[in-house]
């Protein structure tokens, strides 16, 4: 059975478990993050979601998007200033984020037992979740000279102060 497959069994089981209906909407939401390679956004889902279903609502989409991650068969990927972009790996993975662009990659972790982090996690907290994202830009943004305003020196308010921390440690 194809890792695909064997992600649609769990996802029908999960529903199941969690009391959720195993509607032909949701199956379609579900695969649309399956298949995908781009971690897209609610809106690309919705564009996607009509071409089988034309008369579904972009709040269904919404709705179905939130439902699922609050179950955790998908997650959602946030970074600042971006709209949320959603993935149907739940494998604990890490993401490299374009800033630029918003292109998001996932890669595993160095340390596949998380043994470096966890150390420093305090006593009797639980961890329930686990991902980091590396912000930066992608080799088309590098390629196509685009530059954020912080590498060319200037940051709104700081013509001539420091540089943000993130932008500046190549």
């Amino acid at each position: 059975m194809s890792f695909r497959a064997m992600a649609l069994e769990q996802f029908y089981t999960r529903c199941r478990m969690y009391g959720l209906a195993v509607t032909k909407q949701r199956t379609q939401v579900y695969k649309i993050l399956l298949y995908s390679t781009e971690h897209p956004t609610a809106d690309r889902v919705y564009e996607q979601a009509r071409e089988e279903f034309p008369g579904m609502s972009r709040m269904s989409v919404y709705r179905i998007l939130e439902t699922l991650a609050s179950c955790h068969m998908i997650r959602k990927v946030n970074h600042p200033g971006a709209a949320t972009r959603y993935d149907a790996f739940v494998k604990p993975h890490h993401h490299l984020i374009c800033v630029k662009c918003g292109l998001v990659v996932d890669i595993d972790p160095v340390d596949k037992d998380f043994s470096l982090e966890l150390k420093q996690i305090p006593e009797g907290f639980r961890v329930l979740d686990y991902c980091v994202d590396f912000q930066g830009l992608c080799a088309a943004c590098v390629n196509s000279g685009k530059t954020l305003p912080q590498e060319a020196g200037v940051c709104k308010g700081e013509q001539d102060g420091p540089r943000s921390p993130y932008y500046g440690a190549e």
